[in-house]
């Protein structure tokens, strides 16, 4: 599963770079107010995703560390009785 994973976030990261390396290009290329509008258009369904992920991941991964918190306290009060 963590294979998979890490190809998914490898993928993920490799269109960003190429949609921000590209958007960068297009601006340096064509400065006008009409190529940022262009590409703030064509952003927003990235900003949207990172925005949804980035919450959703947030929110898990802090579930997750506080079960794993909670658990480690309850072994250790398990197996060290005083």
């Amino acid at each position: 599963m963590n294979d998979t994973r890490s190809v998914i976030i490898l993928h993920v990261a490799t269109l960003g770079g190429f949609k921000l390396l590209t958007s960068l290009l297009v601006l340096y290329y064509f400065p006008s107010w009409h190529a940022v509008v262009v590409i703030a258009a064509v952003s927003i369904p990235w900003i949207a995703a990172g925005i949804w992920y980035g919450g959703i991941y947030s929110r898990v991964r802090l579930r997750l560390h506080r079960v794993r918190r909670r658990r480690a306290y309850l072994l250790y009060q398990e197996w060290n009785i005083d």
